[in-house]
């Protein structure tokens, strides 16, 4: 079916007029142009006077222009819905539009709108559907840019729907195009990028981690802007700790600290500084982390307690590689006493206890601080934490003369594990 600019052409190309000729005293050629491409609709006025050129009655055209003005009124109302937070209404004005849509909408802008939507909504699935119509569109136009985006915000998407494999692959092929074409000045690398190390450090992919993050900050680097720097070196701190760079570690993790001081982000700083405590734990620093994170604890208000939780806990952990057991029970009371407390964070302090009781003798406590802390981690996927917790359970067994309850429990796993048809990961079924 012909627009309403295809009409014109024809009319204008049937009496050998040029688009010069047709605009001569009423509009320019150029705006000629675009109403013939329909980037471009004319007023009933200007109408009137191109089909008086054209030797035709105004009715002839005046379905059409119906038609796109029509569209075009949906099109402002359906931006004025989301502008007041409308945000069903103007997904069913957006649907109105005729698809193919004319050429003065564009697809992708109309798909983003429609996901922007859908998000605000809390319709995740509906949202990934149009960032995947944005994807295929930008391949359509060979568009880069559109391509780009459109990998960007589906993988941030599927981040928020745990599917955080899924994200990857998506955030991978946008690194991919964006390392195809170096040329293509893109800031939004820098999130991409970002995003994707922080998969690989929670996937505990430790080298590839602190690659994507030196990406990440040569991309910042060139195209400046307000990124959340402080986050990426806390992320390369991170990386290099858990490949035993301890000091490179602490040199990214004091330039994170020093960028949330610059910025006022004092929560952003503290977290950065307890991190310290911990890289120098994790070294093996043991004297040095406890001098430290001593010391930091009396700079903390005790009304903070997310604050002091993080302190307490990881003292927590370095009197246990003191094996200071005293101190790792009074200052992990001290922990679990607080307001807020992580149920992971819990459940850590649970197990501590557990071995340290275990540790005295103290069979009963150590058999409480279990039960306690097994309540606190999913057993339907279980993590390397529930698996501790039922090894010190079976140690606490095998010592109250409960042989036979170990061994059933473990041969239970075990043919759990083999039914599964897998091999075990993390898991320690002996006795």
């Amino acid at each position: 079916m012909d627009t309403l600019g295809k009409k014109i052409r024809t009319l204008r190309r049937k009496q050998k007029l040029t688009q010069q000729a047709l605009a001569d005293g009423i509009v320019t050629a150029s705006m000629i142009s675009q109403i013939e491409s329909d980037r471009a609709t004319p007023s009933a006025a200007l109408l009137q006077h191109i089909a008086g050129r054209l030797n035709v009655d105004l009715s002839y055209f005046e379905s059409d222009l119906l038609d796109k003005s029509d569209e075009l009124q949906n099109y402002r109302a359906a931006r004025s819905f989301i502008e007041r937070g409308f945000y069903e209404d103007a997904i069913k004005l957006l649907k109105t539009l005729s698809w193919p849509l004319s050429p003065q909408f564009k697809a992708e802008v109309i798909y983003n709108e429609m996901a922007n939507c859908y998000l605000h909504l809390g319709q995740l699935e509906e949202a990934c559907a149009m960032y995947e119509s944005v994807i295929q569109i930008g391949y359509e136009k060979n568009d880069i840019s559109i391509t780009v985006h459109g990998y960007y915000h589906i993988g941030t998407v599927l981040r928020r729907l745990k599917r955080d494999r899924v994200a990857r692959m998506y955030w991978q092929r946008a690194a991919e195009l964006l390392e195809q074409n170096p040329d293509i000045q893109m800031p939004v690398a820098v999130k991409i990028y970002a995003n994707l190390a922080r998969i690989y450090l929670d996937e505990g992919n430790w080298q590839r981690a602190r690659q994507t993050y030196e990406q990440t900050l040569q991309f910042v680097n060139r195209f400046g802007g307000n990124f959340d720097t402080a986050k990426i070196y806390q992320g390369l701190s991170c990386a290099c700790m858990q490949v035993g760079e301890f000091d490179l570690a602490l040199a990214y993790n004091d330039s994170a600290i020093t960028i949330n001081g610059t910025a006022d982000n004092r929560k952003g700083a503290m977290r950065c500084r307890i991190n310290r405590g911990i890289i120098l734990r994790v070294a093996g620093r043991h004297e040095e982390a406890l001098a430290y994170m001593l010391s930091l604890r009396d700079t903390v208000p005790d009304k903070e307690d997310w604050m002091m939780v993080a302190i307490l806990s990881e003292l927590t952990l370095i009197y246990w590689e003191l094996k200071d057991f005293d101190s790792l029970l009074t200052t992990s009371d001290m922990a679990l006493r607080r307001n807020h407390v992580d149920q992971h964070i819990e459940a850590q302090l649970r197990l501590l206890r557990a071995k340290v009781y275990l540790h005295n003798g103290s069979i009963e406590f150590a058999q409480r601080e279990i039960e306690r802390g097994r309540r606190l981690v999913p057993s339907q996927q279980p993590s390397s934490l529930w698996y501790e917790f039922q090894d010190v359970r079976r140690q606490c067994w095998l010592l109250s003369g409960r042989e036979q309850d170990v061994l059933t429990e473990c041969i239970a796993e075990a043919e759990k594990v083999i039914s599964e048809d897998k091999p075990p990961k993390n898991r320690n079924i002996s006795a």
